[in-house]
């Protein structure tokens, strides 16, 4: 079988090789243009990093700030020490002075100590835990009430940064009876 000669090709290649080569590169030159098309698979959403991957366990400490609102209006601040024994319970102690606003007669300045469990559960892979917390504690003025307590109340810690959270709480605290006040 004798191949025919084209003037064209010089180096005497037989067509069917010149097909073939061809085909080839038309394929790579489609597979290249192919990539640089847009996919059509949805993008993948953002998913959020913790702050950090702390330990769950570890003493931490804080300050506090708040108020009481309603016909006992007054204004609070004190320290927090505490411990996380697991990611799941925590333990604190914490001192508050309590002042009453100026409007409320008949109220004197309080001194509370205290200590709460908090059991506490993170919400999957975010930066919120939530949390509830009783305890005991006692309570003490410059004047004449002075007694044991309790508190209860709930929150929701936010992790700012690694080892930096901010915790917003409500926290009731009373005597436990009447008895109780001196």
């Amino acid at each position: 079988m004798t191949c025919y000669e084209s003037p064209f090709n010089k180096h005497k290649e037989k067509p069917m090789q010149r097909t073939i080569m061809a085909a080839l590169a038309v394929l790579a030159a489609g597979s290249a243009i192919a990539g640089d098309l847009p996919s059509k698979k949805a993008p993948v959403p953002p998913t959020f990093q913790r702050a950090a991957e702390v330990d769950p366990t570890g003493g931490y400490f804080g300050v506090t700030g708040g108020g009481a609102v309603g016909t006992d209006r007054a204004y609070t601040g004190g320290v927090v020490a505490g411990y996380n024994y697991s990611q799941y319970l925590a333990a604190e102690y914490g001192y508050d002075y309590v002042r009453p606003n100026s409007n409320v007669s008949g109220r004197d300045t309080k001194h509370q100590v205290g200590v709460n469990l908090l059991p506490k559960y993170r919400l999957g892979n975010t930066p919120f835990t939530v949390y509830a917390l009783g305890g005991v504690g006692y309570s003490f003025d410059e004047k004449t009430k002075n007694g044991t307590t309790y508190s209860y109340g709930g929150g929701v810690k936010y992790d700012l940064a690694k080892n930096i959270e901010l915790d917003a709480r409500i926290k009731r605290v009373d005597f436990i009876s009447d008895g109780d006040r001196k």
